[in-house]
């Protein structure tokens, strides 16, 4: 298993330069570090063109600070078993990309084989694996909790409380997989489990990123919309972190142009330097998965 793992290590670090090339020359939709933006909404509530929360300047803060934010569906059963060179692609772009935490899903071989998969990334990216298909970099971050919460149909949500070792400080990530559609009675199960976690931690900077199955434009979508304080009453309101870039994050023969993968950050507790989605041989047929990685480099506002 070591060799194994050296040996995708080699072929990762080198498809990582490339992607990295290709990614400047082609398609990876990015926010650069010139719009740094706070993710609190003002009162009364700011309202873009379109209707959506505005996202007001936010002051510079501490670079050494910033968490790297990952969100990927691996589409395990392919790529580390039916296709498994696709499975060196996809955790190239984890090591090009290089989150201190990432929020997986289809962390498998196709309905098995998920500790091999998660043995197969640590051992590739130097993450760390904190429980639910939840990675981490050990040099920034530890464990402090874990928790689970069921969605609809076998489907799930994962938390972690994370103390951050720069500052002592902790953050709550969750990362999840949904069914398709059960849209609104998902985000309300959701909202209800983050907020009465964040009642018990002293509401702390929190992120949620997942697959949310919502086709094909999820954030046009109820479930989104509640999330993101556009919908009804929802008891934690987020802000889309890769708000103004609404193109795809999933792509298949049927579905070709479908966003339904999220970062989405409490408002109020962060500032975004950078958010980018990375399209590059993404798709049924790419050569990596059927969805793109989302990332963020975030800084977190801790209370006084």
């Amino acid at each position: 298993k070591m060799m194994l793992a050296w040996q995708l290590i080699g072929l990762c670090l080198i498809h990582a330069v490339a992607e990295q090339d290709t990614c400047k020359a082609k398609s990876c939709s990015t926010r650069t570090s010139r719009d740094h933006l706070l993710l609190q909404v003002s009162k009364p509530t700011l309202l873009d063109v379109s209707g959506n929360m505005a996202l007001p300047a936010a002051n510079e803060s501490d670079p050494q600070i910033y968490i790297k934010v990952m969100s990927y569906n691996l589409m395990g059963w392919s790529s580390f078993n039916a296709n498994r060179w696709k499975g060196q692609n996809v955790l190239g772009k984890i090591n090009a990309l290089g989150p201190d935490i990432l929020g997986a899903q289809e962390v498998e071989m196709g309905g098995w084989g998920y500790q091999e998969v998660e043995n197969l990334v640590s051992e590739a990216t130097g993450l760390s694996f904190a429980g639910g298909s939840q990675f981490f970099r050990p040099q920034s971050l530890e464990v402090v909790e874990t928790d689970w919460a069921k969605l609809v149909g076998g489907y799930w949500m994962s938390m972690v409380l994370y103390k951050h070792k720069g500052t002592g400080n902790h953050i709550l990530f969750y990362d999840s997989h949904w069914k398709h559609g059960h849209g609104m009675k998902q985000a309300k199960i959701i909202s209800e489990k983050i907020q009465k976690d964040r009642e018990k931690y002293g509401s702390p900077p929190t992120v949620l990123v997942g697959d949310t199955n919502q086709f094909c434009k999820g954030y046009e979508l109820e479930a989104i919309r509640y999330l993101t304080g556009r919908e009804g009453s929802s008891p934690v309101v987020f802000a889309d972190v890769h708000e103004e870039d609404k193109g795809r994050s999933f792509s298949d023969t049927n579905n070709p142009d479908c966003r339904v993968d999220f970062i989405l950050a409490s408002t109020g507790q962060w500032s975004v330097v950078h958010a980018s989605i990375d399209r590059v041989s993404m798709g049924a047929w790419g050569a990596a998965s059927d969805h793109a990685p989302l990332l963020a480099h975030l800084v977190p506002i801790f209370a006084d």
